[in-house]
């Protein structure tokens, strides 16, 4: 595969989802040509003709370029400090992205519960199909429960099969999983969110992508909405939003 053809994938990769790799080229080359040879198509320009032409294929390339591993009460100081700020802004819709396999949506929804809060909805997003089914299904290794405390264990989970573990059906009911694509999201999809908890995802954007993202989540947020950050993820500018917390990437909609 001739580095032009990776350029060229990579650039159509980013025109679909804004994701952009700043990995060596020589382990992106590699990682393409597994897909490629696991779909049996032979040749990088093959491959770049496939993905443009088949849509289901197309997403099996974004589902195989974006794996990512997460886990249950990943932040929990930043976790008790948004149920705090949900119990205050009495936020009744939460979208949550990169959800990943649910982790962390459902961490929001267990700690939101724990509040008091009842009316409210937790919906994750991911442009990955794979691991969205994963959150539907909300099944896990106990190595994803491990910052998990003892008592919320026994209190959201169920002990299955084996080692395995099932998130109660009560966070189900309050969490909703979508595959969508962050830019082509709009009001008519869920109407405006209170909050917005977004963490690491712009670590797949160059500046001119954190902007777009930017500017969709104060779309997507109802006037006075926050906006919650990852501390990875750090935009030049944050035009719209105001910074209301010094420690934690807090910001509000202005």
């Amino acid at each position: 595969m001739s580095e032009l053809c990776i350029h060229k994938i990579l650039e159509y990769f980013r025109s679909r989802t804004g994701i952009v790799f700043d990995r060596k080229l020589s382990i992106i080359k590699n990682k393409i040509a597994k897909f490629a040879a696991s779909k049996g198509v032979k040749g990088c320009g093959s491959l770049l003709r496939a993905i443009k032409n088949d849509k289901e294929l197309m997403q099996s390339f974004i589902d195989y370029m974006t794996v990512s591993t997460t886990y249950f009460y990943r932040e929990k100081r930043e976790l008790h400090s948004l149920a705090e700020l949900a119990s205050k802004l009495e936020a009744r819709k939460i979208l949550s992205l990169p959800c990943a396999s649910g982790e962390e949506s459902y961490s929001i929804s267990i700690e939101l519960f724990r509040k008091g809060l009842r009316e409210f909805k937790v919906i994750g997003i991911d442009i990955n199909q794979t691991v969205i089914e994963r959150a539907k299904r909300g099944i896990y290794h106990p190595n994803r429960l491990s910052e998990v405390p003892r008592d919320i264990l026994e209190e959201a989970f169920e002990k299955i099969s084996g080692d395995m573990y099932t998130i109660k059906q009560r966070y189900k009911r309050l969490t909703s999983f979508y595959r969508k694509n962050l830019f082509e999201l709009s009001r008519e999809d869920f109407g405006s969110f209170d909050i917005i908890v977004s963490k690491n995802l712009f670590i797949y954007f160059d500046e001119e992508g954190k902007q777009k993202a930017m500017l969709k989540f104060h779309s997507l947020l109802r006037d006075g909405g926050i906006l919650m950050l990852g501390n990875t993820d750090n935009p030049k500018a944050t035009p719209g939003f105001s910074r209301v917390d010094e420690e934690m990437f807090l910001f509000e909609k202005i």
